[in-house]
Parts: structure tokens; sequence; C-alpha cells
């Protein structure tokens, strides 16, 4: 199962309940504040993934979906262990 990770930029802060409610529900992680991880079915891409989340957010908003398991990476201080998931 990939793992991906989901950052983003919000304008309006306190509208994004369901954005929230959808990572939750995927079964994502917050590891920093704009910065969730989540393990998906094997069919599932980043464009999929961006895609899909796209619809709980507003149009003027930031999405970035990486995988991370595909990529070298490296976290420090984060709020979560990645290499753990």
């Amino acid at each position: 199962m990939p793992l991906y990770s989901v950052s983003y930029d919000l304008v309006k802060r306190e509208e994004y309940e369901s954005f929230w409610v959808e990572l939750e529900r995927l079964g994502a992680t917050r590891y920093l504040r704009s910065h969730w991880a989540v393990r998906t079915p094997d069919h599932v891409t980043a464009q999929a993934l961006g895609i899909h989340l796209r619809q709980f957010i507003d149009r003027n908003d930031s999405l970035f979906v990486i995988r991370l398991d595909e990529v070298e990476w490296a976290a420090f201080n984060t709020l979560l262990d990645l290499a753990s998931l």
C-alpha cells in the first residue's frame, strides 16, 4: 500500500471541516499542521487522491500530494514517525 503525503494551504481556515473529516475517513494522520500521511490501496495514484480531495477545498486553495515510499525523504520534529506507518 503506497504512502502519500497530503499538504495544503487553505485560505479560509474555518470552513474545512469536511476536508479534515475526509482525510480521517481515509485513515490519514496529521504529522505537521498542514501535512497528513495516508496509505491507500495500490491502484490509487497521487493524481487520483488529489482529484478526490480537491472537492473538499476551495478553488483558491493549494493542494500537494506526493508518494513518499518511492522517493528519498527525511522528516524532523514531526508529530508522527512517518517510517512507522
